[in-house]
């Protein structure tokens, strides 16, 4: 509250989910406010109130959600985000794959992730592990696999499809 930060107005509180339904982190996307819970992700809008601006919160066409809290990012205006099932990107509305090379090392239909072409899958047990960054339009998945070692897949989001770099 302004001229007042240890108080709030009831106003200024939001219930977005169930305490089922955590919510996991969020950002912003060309000058919009999001955040994701473990399900789903929704953007958040400001407006007036009666002491001052409120948030909103509404549910976007993403029907996926967040996995790890530090495993998305954002690069060429959309959200790149691991989900329970692999990685994906949006811009809001509905969720596209970008694993469908990868599928085998990520959980899937009842199965988990297993050794795909010498390519463990990640432990994801080990959710503080789970990082994804974007540079120069490639996109980065760094985790630790089953088989304890750090590795790294890179997407160039140019179409030339992942690679792996192992440390």
């Amino acid at each position: 509250n302004p001229d007042d930060p240890d108080s709030q107005f009831v106003e200024n509180y939001l219930d977005i989910t169930s305490p089922s339904e955590p919510l996991m982190n969020g950002g912003l996307l060309d000058g919009r406010a999001f955040v994701f819970s473990s399900e789903r992700l929704f953007w958040l809008y400001p407006e007036p109130g009666e002491r001052g601006w409120v948030l909103r919160a509404q549910e976007s066409g993403c029907n996926k959600g967040l996995f790890s809290r530090w495993a998305f990012c954002i690069g060429d205006s959309k959200i790149f985000f691991l989900s329970k099932d692999g990685i994906y990107v949006t811009q809001g509305g509905e969720p596209v794959l970008l694993t469908n090379d990868l599928l085998p090392i990520f959980p899937h239909d009842g199965k988990l992730g297993e050794t795909t072409n010498g390519t463990a899958p990640p432990d994801l047990s080990q959710v503080s592990s789970l990082r994804m960054t974007y540079s120069n339009r490639y996109l980065y998945f760094t985790y630790i696999g089953t088989d304890g070692l750090r590795k790294t897949l890179s997407l160039s989001t140019e179409g030339r499809g992942w690679s792996l770099n192992s440390y």
